[in-house]
């Protein structure tokens, strides 16, 4: 559940895209109406010149009575946004698992967890493909691709820019770009349809998220943005 929330991003704008060293979104979770937990997406600048990106979700005390969710992801990325290595440990429910993986980009291949896959090109995983697809430049009616890693396994995802919308959310009012991903993105979406709101400012700010389930919807609302030296 929680992973549909924070894995999918594209952002757009005129400016020079980067990715921004000490960034910190904070996110509202909902099922419904019903206010289910919170997410914190943060970037780190790494030793080697690279970045860490980390992702942390969890349910609110309410919602923990019925599914307990404490899920985390981090990825080291290189200076061209492309992810080296990608842990995630999931607790929902009853369901506990980690899983890690190895990217060796140039040599086409990934090592996850004592097996090794071969892969046709660059690929993203669960958490880097949000700042990944973030900084490409994306017009109205377009549409582009690119494949992840997701769950042990290997999708092509395409994703559509549909529209433009002006929303308020917690951390503000924000004129978006409307992206629909494809439903071919396995762990991310299974099944209904995911719809991303982004900012079409400098900070490419993913201010919200709506998943539509077979029953009922979850979504995640940016409530607040933090970066050193820059004005919220």
């Amino acid at each position: 559940m929680v992973a549909i929330l924070v894995a999918l991003v594209v952002g757009v704008t005129g400016a020079e895209p980067a990715l921004w060293e000490g960034e910190k979104m904070y996110f509202d979770l909902k099922y419904g109406p019903i206010p289910a937990g919170s997410v914190v997406m943060e970037v780190k600048r790494a030793e080697d010149q690279g970045y860490l990106v980390t992702s942390r979700a969890w349910s609110n005390r309410i919602f923990s009575l019925f599914f307990p969710v404490d899920d985390s992801m981090k990825s080291l990325l290189d200076t061209n946004g492309l992810p080296r290595s990608f842990e995630k440990v999931t607790q929902e429910g009853s369901h506990r698992s980690h899983h890690s993986a190895i990217f060796l980009q140039k040599e086409g291949r990934i090592l996850t967890d004592g097996d090794t896959l071969s892969v046709p090109g660059p690929v993203q995983d669960a958490l880097s493909v949000f700042y990944y697809l973030r900084l490409q430049p994306l017009k109205v009616d377009t549409s582009f691709s690119v494949y992840t890693f997701t769950g042990g396994k290997l999708y092509p995802l395409t994703v559509r820019v549909v529209g433009k919308e002006r929303i308020r959310v917690g951390a503000g009012t924000f004129t978006c770009f409307v992206l629909r991903p494809s439903r071919t993105t396995g762990g991310l979406l299974k099944r209904g349809k995911l719809t991303v709101w982004l900012s079409d400012d400098e900070r490419r700010l993913l201010a919200m998220v709506r998943g539509d389930l077979p029953i009922g919807h979850i979504s995640a609302e940016l409530v607040r943005y933090e970066l050193p030296g820059m004005e919220e």
